[in-house]
Protein backbone atom coordinates (compact mmCIF):
# COMPACT_ATOMS: atom_id res chain seq x y z
CA UNK A 1 0.00 0.00 0.00
CA UNK A 2 2.87 2.47 1.09
CA UNK A 3 4.33 1.64 -2.69
CA UNK A 4 1.14 2.34 -4.31
CA UNK A 5 0.71 5.83 -2.22
CA UNK A 6 3.94 6.91 -3.65
CA UNK A 7 3.12 6.62 -7.00
CA UNK A 8 0.04 8.79 -6.68
CA UNK A 9 2.14 10.83 -5.24
CA UNK A 10 4.92 11.00 -7.61
CA UNK A 11 2.72 11.02 -10.24
CA UNK A 12 0.35 14.35 -8.87
CA UNK A 13 3.65 15.92 -8.26
CA UNK A 14 5.01 15.19 -12.00
CA UNK A 15 1.44 16.72 -13.24
CA UNK A 16 2.55 19.99 -10.98
CA UNK A 17 5.48 20.18 -12.62
CA UNK A 18 3.75 20.41 -15.98
CA UNK A 19 1.92 23.36 -15.30
CA UNK A 20 -1.25 21.83 -14.14
CA UNK A 21 -3.09 22.37 -10.30
CA UNK A 22 -4.47 19.21 -9.47
CA UNK A 23 -6.19 18.32 -6.49
CA UNK A 24 -8.38 15.10 -5.18
CA UNK A 25 -11.46 15.01 -2.53
CA UNK A 26 -13.36 12.40 -0.80
CA UNK A 27 -16.94 11.72 0.92
CA UNK A 28 -15.57 11.57 4.57
CA UNK A 29 -16.92 8.21 5.48
CA UNK A 30 -14.00 7.24 2.74
CA UNK A 31 -11.40 9.09 4.30
CA UNK A 32 -12.07 7.76 7.71
CA UNK A 33 -11.32 4.04 6.16
CA UNK A 34 -7.64 5.52 4.48
CA UNK A 35 -4.61 4.28 7.41
CA UNK A 36 -3.52 7.43 8.82
CA UNK A 37 -0.27 7.54 7.60
CA UNK A 38 -1.35 7.05 4.03
CA UNK A 39 -3.98 10.31 4.19
CA UNK A 40 -0.83 11.88 5.93
CA UNK A 41 0.91 11.58 2.77
CA UNK A 42 -2.66 12.20 0.32
CA UNK A 43 -3.89 15.28 2.39
CA UNK A 44 -1.43 18.11 0.88
CA UNK A 45 -3.45 17.16 -2.68
CA UNK A 46 -6.41 17.76 -0.52
CA UNK A 47 -6.96 21.69 -1.53
CA UNK A 48 -6.99 24.32 -4.32
CA UNK A 49 -3.64 26.29 -3.81
CA UNK A 50 -4.09 28.99 -6.40
CA UNK A 51 -4.21 32.74 -5.15
CA UNK A 52 -7.52 33.36 -5.71
CA UNK A 53 -9.22 30.07 -3.97
CA UNK A 54 -6.96 30.88 -1.05
CA UNK A 55 -8.43 33.99 -1.17
CA UNK A 56 -11.79 33.47 -1.52
CA UNK A 57 -11.40 30.70 1.28
CA UNK A 58 -9.49 33.43 3.83
CA UNK A 59 -12.73 35.24 3.03
CA UNK A 60 -15.56 32.84 4.97
CA UNK A 61 -16.24 31.20 1.71
CA UNK A 62 -15.11 27.42 2.73
CA UNK A 63 -18.60 26.35 3.15
CA UNK A 64 -19.71 27.30 -0.41
CA UNK A 65 -16.15 25.72 -1.55
CA UNK A 66 -17.22 22.02 0.38
CA UNK A 67 -21.28 22.55 -0.55
CA UNK A 68 -19.22 22.87 -4.19
CA UNK A 69 -17.04 19.57 -3.85
CA UNK A 70 -20.66 17.54 -2.36
CA UNK A 71 -22.24 18.16 -5.49
CA UNK A 72 -19.90 16.46 -7.76
CA UNK A 73 -19.87 13.71 -5.65
CA UNK A 74 -23.51 13.10 -5.27
CA UNK A 75 -24.00 13.55 -9.39
CA UNK A 76 -24.55 9.83 -9.36
CA UNK A 77 -24.13 10.12 -13.59
CA UNK A 78 -21.37 12.33 -13.62
CA UNK A 79 -18.01 10.70 -14.62
CA UNK A 80 -15.79 13.40 -16.38
CA UNK A 81 -15.90 16.88 -17.53
CA UNK A 82 -16.11 20.73 -16.63
CA UNK A 83 -17.59 22.49 -13.79
CA UNK A 84 -17.63 26.09 -12.92
CA UNK A 85 -17.63 27.00 -8.97
CA UNK A 86 -19.60 30.13 -7.58
CA UNK A 87 -16.76 32.31 -7.56
CA UNK A 88 -16.07 31.75 -10.93
CA UNK A 89 -13.11 29.13 -10.99
CA UNK A 90 -13.37 26.32 -13.92
CA UNK A 91 -11.80 23.49 -13.41
CA UNK A 92 -11.67 19.96 -15.23
CA UNK A 93 -13.04 16.87 -13.18
CA UNK A 94 -13.18 12.99 -13.15
CA UNK A 95 -14.52 10.74 -10.54
CA UNK A 96 -13.44 8.39 -8.49
CA UNK A 97 -16.03 5.17 -8.33
CA UNK A 98 -15.35 2.18 -6.26
CA UNK A 99 -18.05 -0.97 -6.29
CA UNK A 100 -20.45 1.58 -8.58
CA UNK A 101 -20.39 4.38 -6.57
CA UNK A 102 -18.29 7.86 -6.68
CA UNK A 103 -16.57 8.17 -3.77
CA UNK A 104 -14.57 11.48 -4.76
CA UNK A 105 -13.42 12.95 -7.95
CA UNK A 106 -9.84 14.31 -8.93
CA UNK A 107 -10.36 17.94 -10.31
CA UNK A 108 -7.52 20.09 -12.57
CA UNK A 109 -8.38 23.79 -11.65
CA UNK A 110 -7.27 27.23 -11.93
CA UNK A 111 -9.21 28.31 -15.43
CA UNK A 112 -10.96 31.52 -15.54
CA UNK A 113 -14.91 30.31 -16.29
CA UNK A 114 -17.52 31.69 -18.14
CA UNK A 115 -19.65 32.99 -14.85
CA UNK A 116 -19.84 33.75 -11.41
CA UNK A 117 -19.45 35.67 -8.18
CA UNK A 118 -15.62 36.82 -8.57
CA UNK A 119 -15.02 38.06 -5.37
CA UNK A 120 -10.97 39.41 -6.18
CA UNK A 121 -10.77 41.01 -9.82
CA UNK A 122 -7.37 41.60 -10.18
CA UNK A 123 -6.18 38.35 -8.14
CA UNK A 124 -8.98 36.52 -10.72
CA UNK A 125 -6.90 37.87 -13.56
CA UNK A 126 -3.81 37.54 -12.40
CA UNK A 127 -3.66 34.08 -11.04
CA UNK A 128 -6.09 31.87 -12.87
CA UNK A 129 -5.52 30.34 -16.40
CA UNK A 130 -7.58 32.19 -19.21
CA UNK A 131 -6.10 29.62 -22.43
CA UNK A 132 -8.94 27.20 -23.46
CA UNK A 133 -9.05 24.02 -21.07
CA UNK A 134 -8.15 20.89 -22.82
CA UNK A 135 -10.40 18.34 -21.72
CA UNK A 136 -8.92 15.30 -24.01
CA UNK A 137 -5.76 16.06 -23.06
CA UNK A 138 -6.90 16.17 -19.00
CA UNK A 139 -9.45 13.21 -19.54
CA UNK A 140 -5.70 11.40 -20.66
CA UNK A 141 -3.32 12.60 -17.83
CA UNK A 142 -6.09 12.27 -14.84
CA UNK A 143 -7.63 9.00 -15.84
CA UNK A 144 -4.32 7.23 -15.00
CA UNK A 145 -4.40 9.02 -11.45
CA UNK A 146 -8.08 7.89 -10.77
CA UNK A 147 -7.48 4.51 -11.60
CA UNK A 148 -4.40 4.25 -9.04
CA UNK A 149 -7.35 5.96 -5.90
CA UNK A 150 -9.40 3.29 -7.07
CA UNK A 151 -7.11 0.72 -6.32
CA UNK A 152 -5.92 2.39 -3.23
CA UNK A 153 -9.50 2.39 -1.46
CA UNK A 154 -10.30 -1.21 -2.67
CA UNK A 155 -7.12 -2.21 -0.83
CA UNK A 156 -8.05 -0.40 2.76
CA UNK A 157 -9.51 -1.88 5.51
CA UNK A 158 -9.45 -0.91 8.71
CA UNK A 159 -11.17 -2.26 11.80
CA UNK A 160 -12.01 1.92 13.34
CA UNK A 161 -12.17 4.76 11.38
CA UNK A 162 -9.81 7.03 12.06
CA UNK A 163 -11.01 10.63 13.13
CA UNK A 164 -7.74 11.95 12.69
CA UNK A 165 -8.46 11.78 8.77
CA UNK A 166 -11.69 13.51 8.85
CA UNK A 167 -10.28 16.52 11.37
CA UNK A 168 -7.38 17.15 9.39
CA UNK A 169 -9.45 17.19 5.95
CA UNK A 170 -11.12 19.67 8.23
CA UNK A 171 -8.68 21.78 8.77
CA UNK A 172 -7.18 21.58 5.30
CA UNK A 173 -9.88 23.32 4.04
CA UNK A 174 -10.65 25.62 6.82
CA UNK A 175 -7.64 26.71 8.53
CA UNK A 176 -7.55 29.92 6.99
CA UNK A 177 -10.96 30.86 9.38
CA UNK A 178 -11.04 27.91 11.83
CA UNK A 179 -10.63 28.54 15.87
CA UNK A 180 -10.41 26.09 18.19
CA UNK A 181 -13.91 26.79 19.51
CA UNK A 182 -15.47 26.20 15.90
CA UNK A 183 -13.20 22.98 15.67
CA UNK A 184 -14.29 21.28 18.70
CA UNK A 185 -17.89 22.33 18.02
CA UNK A 186 -17.89 20.77 14.53
CA UNK A 187 -16.44 17.57 15.85
CA UNK A 188 -18.23 17.55 19.19
CA UNK A 189 -15.01 16.98 21.24
CA UNK A 190 -13.83 19.52 24.38
CA UNK A 191 -11.19 21.67 23.85
CA UNK A 192 -8.98 20.02 26.24
CA UNK A 193 -9.56 16.94 24.04
CA UNK A 194 -8.37 18.23 20.90
CA UNK A 195 -5.13 19.98 22.61
CA UNK A 196 -4.05 17.15 24.09
CA UNK A 197 -4.63 15.31 20.93
CA UNK A 198 -2.85 17.15 18.49
CA UNK A 199 -0.32 17.62 20.99
CA UNK A 200 0.33 13.73 21.27
CA UNK A 201 -0.58 13.15 17.70
CA UNK A 202 1.47 15.99 15.95
CA UNK A 203 3.69 17.40 18.74
CA UNK A 204 2.09 20.72 18.13
CA UNK A 205 -0.48 23.43 19.70
CA UNK A 206 -4.05 23.12 17.61
CA UNK A 207 -3.01 26.92 17.08
CA UNK A 208 -0.05 25.98 15.62
CA UNK A 209 -0.56 23.62 13.07
CA UNK A 210 -3.59 25.66 11.78
CA UNK A 211 -0.64 28.54 11.69
CA UNK A 212 1.73 26.22 9.63
CA UNK A 213 -1.32 25.62 7.03
CA UNK A 214 -1.76 29.23 6.50
CA UNK A 215 2.23 29.82 6.52
CA UNK A 216 2.38 27.45 3.59
CA UNK A 217 -0.73 29.73 1.85
CA UNK A 218 1.15 33.00 2.25
CA UNK A 219 4.25 31.47 0.82
CA UNK A 220 2.13 30.17 -2.39
CA UNK A 221 1.14 33.71 -2.31
CA UNK A 222 4.49 35.34 -2.11
CA UNK A 223 6.04 33.41 -4.75
CA UNK A 224 3.23 33.69 -7.50
CA UNK A 225 1.75 36.93 -6.77
CA UNK A 226 3.18 40.29 -6.29
CA UNK A 227 -0.26 41.25 -3.47
CA UNK A 228 1.09 43.54 -0.56
CA UNK A 229 2.65 41.90 2.77
CA UNK A 230 -0.42 42.91 4.40
CA UNK A 231 -2.68 41.56 2.39
CA UNK A 232 -1.10 38.48 2.31
CA UNK A 233 -1.60 37.78 5.78
CA UNK A 234 -4.99 38.75 5.87
CA UNK A 235 -5.72 35.90 2.96
CA UNK A 236 -3.84 33.55 4.91
CA UNK A 237 -5.92 33.91 7.69
CA UNK A 238 -3.52 36.13 10.01
CA UNK A 239 -5.42 39.68 11.54
CA UNK A 240 -2.30 40.74 12.36
CA UNK A 241 0.67 41.43 10.35
CA UNK A 242 3.47 41.78 12.93
CA UNK A 243 2.52 38.43 14.04
CA UNK A 244 2.64 37.32 10.68
CA UNK A 245 5.84 38.40 10.16
CA UNK A 246 7.43 36.69 13.39
CA UNK A 247 5.86 33.94 12.79
CA UNK A 248 7.23 32.97 9.21
CA UNK A 249 10.46 34.49 10.14
CA UNK A 250 10.41 31.66 12.49
CA UNK A 251 9.47 28.89 10.30
CA UNK A 252 11.51 29.91 6.93
CA UNK A 253 14.97 31.99 8.16
CA UNK A 254 13.73 35.16 6.63
CA UNK A 255 11.16 38.07 6.71
CA UNK A 256 8.59 37.44 3.84
CA UNK A 257 9.22 40.29 1.44
CA UNK A 258 13.17 38.82 1.96
CA UNK A 259 11.49 35.41 0.66
CA UNK A 260 9.70 36.45 -2.41
CA UNK A 261 12.46 38.33 -3.87
CA UNK A 262 14.96 35.46 -3.30
CA UNK A 263 12.72 32.88 -4.85
CA UNK A 264 10.66 34.72 -6.83
CA UNK A 265 11.11 33.99 -10.57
Amino acid sequence: MNNLTQKIVSYIEYLTSIDFQVSMHFLPDCVKKLPYQVWQKLLKYNSHNNPYCIKVKACGNSEKCIAHQRSIINFESFVYGCKTCYAGVKEFVYTITVRDKIIGYVVASGYKGDSGEILDKPLYDNSLKSEPLCEALLNTLLAPLCIMLENLFEKCEKAEDSEYNLMLQYLAENHTTVTLSSFCKYFSRSKSYVSHMFKNAFGVSFSAYCNDLKLNDAKNLLLITDTSITDIAMNSGFNDVSYFVRLFKEKYGQSPLQYRKKNQG
